[in-house]
């Protein structure tokens, strides 16, 4: 058998008859071939079972069949109802139904009954680094370790009091606790 005859019988995938094994083991370049395509063959590595089907559901879903109108009309019927409601509402409030007497709600004013605390040192701590944060330049605060022993703030600050919830709180600082909260001019 020839190297030609060799490959043309492995390349068509027919089984190799004696005289092949005879032929590759006398042929030096044949043999070496051999190896490499076993090696190749035997290292072919084997994909997970069920991977084909996965790989074709990833790439080609199947179209989803159910109640697609179902959120849309869900959603519809709320408006209507909200909006219906909102219509019977205003004209329940317009006429008058014989027999019934209208009620009339008063307003109730919910006042706080507990007085917030006096700013205790670990608020004054938490405030100081706020205001360090917030108001840089404008305030000065002395730490002993994790202790505010002294604020002192700009007359400035407290100009934001309407709109900052930190300035508030040195304004409330300022008035319950004159030890430890100063205003500079």
């Amino acid at each position: 058998m020839r190297c030609e005859e060799l490959k043309a019988a492995v390349e068509g995938g027919s089984e190799l008859r004696s005289e092949a094994w005879e032929h590759v083991d006398g042929c030096g370049r044949c043999r070496e071939e051999f190896a490499h395509l076993r090696a190749l063959r035997s290292s072919a590595p084997v994909p997970p079972a069920g991977l084909r089907d996965r790989v074709l559901e990833a790439a080609f879903p199947a179209p989803r069949r159910g109640f697609r109108w179902l959120p849309v009309s869900a959603a519809a019927a709320v408006a209507l109802a909200f909006g219906g409601g909102v219509l019977l509402g205003r004209d329940f409030e317009k006429r008058h139904v014989p027999g019934v007497e209208p009620v009339v709600v008063e307003k109730v004013v919910v006042r706080e009954v507990e007085r917030p605390a006096k700013p205790d040192d670990r608020d004054l701590f938490l405030l100081g680094l706020a205001l360090e944060q917030v108001y840089a330049k404008q305030v000065k605060v002395d730490y002993n370790g994790v202790t505010c022993q002294q604020i002192s703030a700009d007359a400035g600050v407290l100009k934001m009091v309407p709109y900052c919830p930190i300035a508030q709180k040195l304004e409330v600082a300022l008035r319950e606790r004159p030890d430890k909260v100063k205003l500079r001019k």
